[in-house]
């Protein structure tokens, strides 16, 4: 996974100790000189990383970032530390999209906190929030256009809509 924030490259995947910094464990960060670790990092793989702002958000495998037991399979890194959104999320994330105070997340996970979200959900800074009926399959791409929340996967039905594996939400 790489996103990019100005002069900021991050990276999160299936390393550890990248480059020989102990710490940079699955996520890292390049500042033009140097690779450098987000806290303690994640104890498992990263597959999706989205930025907003200060915040960088990862998704993936892992159960803890920076030694917060509640950052299930997606945590939000404000400059300093590790966050939870809330309990996290029931099992593997694969996309995250970010509008606003809103960050979307997709994947193979069909609990969001304490919302039935299959496969994708929404974090409103609070709480999860379910989209729709949520999707029978897998979510591997969120992309974001004005209004519109677009998701691609490997799933067919979108709630009670049959749909090939790509859906909008208005």
């Amino acid at each position: 996974a790489i996103a990019i924030e100005g002069p900021d490259i991050y990276v999160g995947g299936y390393f550890t100790n990248l480059c020989g910094n102990a710490y940079a464990d699955h996520i890292a960060r390049w500042d033009g000189n140097a690779w450098n670790a987000l806290g303690g990092g994640l104890n498992s793989d990263v597959t999706t990383i989205a930025v907003s702002g200060p915040n960088v958000y990862a998704g993936g495998y892992f159960t803890n970032a920076g030694d917060d037991p509640n950052a299930d399979h997606i945590a939000r890194w404000d400059g300093s530390g590790w966050n939870a959104l809330g309990s996290g999320l029931n099992n593997d994330v694969y996309a995250i999209a970010v509008v606003g105070p809103d960050v979307y997340a997709g994947g193979f996970f069909t609990d969001a906190g304490s919302t039935n979200g299959d496969h994708i959900a929404r974090w409103n800074g609070s709480s999860w929030n379910a989209l729709g009926g949520g999707l029978n399959d897998v979510v591997t791409a969120i992309a974001v256009a004005g209004p519109h929340i677009y998701v691609g996967g490997n799933f067919t039905d979108a709630g009670t809509a049959n749909v090939d594996r790509i859906v909008r939400w208005d």
